[in-house]
């Protein structure tokens, strides 16, 4: 059995990446946070870190995984650094015309009802059905990654079988064996 330790001691950047997990256009019923070009909302941060590449939707995916951010800031590469910077904020500034800047609004809450969730990924592979390596797998996988998105838990999911790479949600492990099943959609639900 071959897996692959998937973060080992980049705790930061692993944060990040786990943050990216819920890409706008996978999610189907609600609508994704709008971008503000050329708008920075100063003040109010509780937490910024470098972007592995100078995309403002890595920013925005970052604030959506976290419950407490209201707002963000992305500022270009070359502004605050070599690379592009995310600002997470936990109240929502007030907005000033920057051309360094791409900004936006989180949604306080997750939309009402249910959401479905086609193809859901966690750090940019397939999430595996299983939780941890060989456990808790099914609905507590799912539940566990409806709760990290904002949700109560889930309400129904469909697995796709034999279609590695997958990742593992608890283990940090990437899952390469032709046995390694994916989710192919997690329906969330609010409460």
């Amino acid at each position: 059995m071959r897996w692959v330790l998937f973060f080992s001691a980049l705790p930061i950047k692993f944060a990040l990446l786990a943050a990216l997990s819920l890409s706008p256009q996978a999610v189907t019923g609600s609508s994704a946070q709008s971008l503000e070009f050329g708008v920075d909302r100063p003040g109010r941060d509780y937490r910024n870190f470098d972007l592995p590449a100078a995309d403002p939707q890595l920013c925005q995916n970052a604030c959506f995984g976290e419950s407490q951010c209201r707002a963000f800031t992305f500022v270009r590469p070359g502004v605050q650094g070599p690379s592009a910077r995310c600002w997470l904020k936990n109240q929502v500034p007030n907005p000033v015309n920057s051309a360094c800047c791409v900004s936006g609004i989180a949604r306080a809450t997750p939309p009402p009802g249910n959401v479905r969730i086609q193809g859901p990924t966690f750090a940019g592979y397939p999430l595996d059905i299983c939780l941890k390596w060989g456990q808790g797998c099914g609905k507590p996988a799912a539940d566990e990654f409806c709760r990290r998105q904002g949700f109560a838990n889930s309400a129904s999911h469909v697995v796709q079988n034999d279609s590695p790479p997958t990742v593992i949600l608890a283990d940090y492990v990437l899952c390469e064996q032709p046995f390694c099943d994916r989710f192919r959609e997690i329906v969330c639900r609010r409460n």
